[in-house]
């Protein structure tokens, strides 16, 4: 039987994993590892250290070379060597490079993106739009899986699988992206008169979910879907996924026990002589997790308000600035407006506006308290 070829478009963590892997089981393998960039495996934590000044030396971060690759584990790595095209009926991949374009033949292809880190890195300026099709359904299976905890998981792989089916911040997510995905393809179908419904069904499916996971993929132009799902996919993109997963923006969790808190405000309102514990999946909520979950979302409204303001002080259209905001705090992604270039860049914006969104990306990610509690004088005293 003849060695299978297995192409693996995309380096760095994800696809020398999987060609680690897949070595480890076929020594006779052919496999080709197809990177666009000039290194194809490099330290992306110690890129901070770098850019501060305490790694001097670029080659410092350098973890493997093609060379190294091909004598440690016989993997075939071509850098600069970029994939535009794909036609899956061939089994083939059409690739750039700096001599000209040629095609490459596979058996099996591995796409390493950036799906289960939620990171929403493509090879196409189009973003996912590389790759419509069946492949919106998988990489949204992934980004699901990427938005809820990953210690349900290992229960799971363990022969657990009861406490995941039973989590209520897994359901509420599951809930709430089918609740999003339903609105936008009714609104698209039945107000917009779309033409194609299992098109429709597939691309809402997969930006509802990317935008809900924070990956921040896009497959196509949702600016032009209406502006009740340009608000639903805001709404979306301000919750995110559960706590325990590598998603971003508020999380589930907070806004479960927000809704816990608010319902007990009413009841109380009604009978004011009676108690009503606040509890999260049956269980009593301390009084701290409600007083941080409040002080959160009181911060994080104040923020993303007064980021808006400020990207419009810099010049920026309101609805560029909205969604720059948006995306900044609660590290999506995409960023919708007048100022955006074709391929969807921001380098257009004012440098001030850079600076404004860097803020508030870390801001987003540190989860606000732990950044805020630095303005304290206390902080410093102690």
């Amino acid at each position: 039987m003849e060695s299978p070829k297995i192409v693996i478009v995309g380096g760095v963590a994800g696809g020398m994993s999987c060609a680690a892997r897949a070595r480890r089981l076929d020594d006779a393998a052919e496999i080709v590892v197809l990177e666009r960039g000039e290194h194809v495996s490099f330290a992306n934590c110690g890129l901070p250290y770098y850019v501060g000044g305490e790694i001097t030396d670029p080659s410092a971060l350098l973890v493997q070379t093609p060379a190294s690759l091909r004598a440690a584990l016989n993997l075939d790595v071509r850098t600069r060597h970029d994939v535009i095209g794909l036609d899956p009926e061939a089994r083939t991949v059409t690739v750039r490079t700096e001599d000209g374009v040629d095609s490459l033949g596979y058996d099996a292809l591995v796409l390493a993106m950036s799906t289960c880190s939620t990171g929403g890195f493509a090879q196409y300026d189009a973003s996912f739009g590389g790759f419509i099709g069946p492949l919106e359904y998988v990489a949204s299976f992934f980004m699901i899986l990427a938005s809820i905890p990953f210690i349900r998981m290992v229960q799971m792989v363990r022969g657990t699988p009861g406490p995941m089916w039973r989590d209520v911040q897994i359901r509420a997510y599951l809930r709430w992206t089918f609740y999003a995905i339903a609105v936008i393809v009714l609104y698209r179908l039945i107000w917009l008169k779309a033409d194609n419904p299992l098109d429709v069904i597939r691309e809402t499916v997969f930006n509802v979910v990317s935008t809900f996971s924070g990956t921040g993929y896009a497959s196509t132009d949702v600016t032009q879907w209406g502006h009740l799902s340009f608000a639903v996919l805001i709404v979306v993109g301000l919750i995110g996924g559960c706590t325990g997963s590598t998603s971003c923006s508020v999380k589930v969790f907070r806004y479960l026990v927000l809704f816990q808190a608010i319902k007990a405000q009413l009841r109380r309102m009604q009978s004011p002589h009676r108690v009503f514990p606040l509890k999260y999946d049956g269980r009593p909520l301390d009084h701290d997790v409600v007083d941080s979950v409040m002080a959160f979302f009181t911060l994080f409204m104040l923020s993303f308000g007064v980021l808006i303001v400020g990207l419009a002080l810099t010049g920026l259209h309101p609805r560029t600035a909205l969604t720059g905001a948006w995306t900044a705090i609660a590290n999506i992604g995409p960023v919708w407006g007048p100022e955006i270039s074709a391929n969807g860049s921001i380098h257009e914006f004012p440098t001030s506006a850079k600076w404004l969104m860097i803020l508030g990306m870390y801001i987003g990610r540190l989860e606000l308290l732990s950044v805020f509690v630095l303005l304290l004088p206390r902080f410093w005293r102690s």
